[in-house]
């Protein structure tokens, strides 16, 4: 891959836009506030559950 960390951490923590290049991610929605932290979106995913947060505890 040809990009500068700053690019690549820019594309991989806009999570509200995962939808829109990976197939494992069909909607995200924000809860609160667009910023990157825990408890802050649902993910929702092919075959699976709804997921709040990512990386939540």
């Amino acid at each position: 891959m040809h990009a500068s960390q700053v690019a690549v951490w820019n594309v991989l923590s806009n999570v509200a836009h995962w939808y829109e290049w990976t197939p494992t991610v069909n909607k995200v929605e924000v809860l609160n506030t667009p910023e990157l932290k825990t408890c802050n979106r649902q993910l929702f995913q092919p075959k699976l559950q709804p997921v709040f947060d990512y990386n939540r505890a």
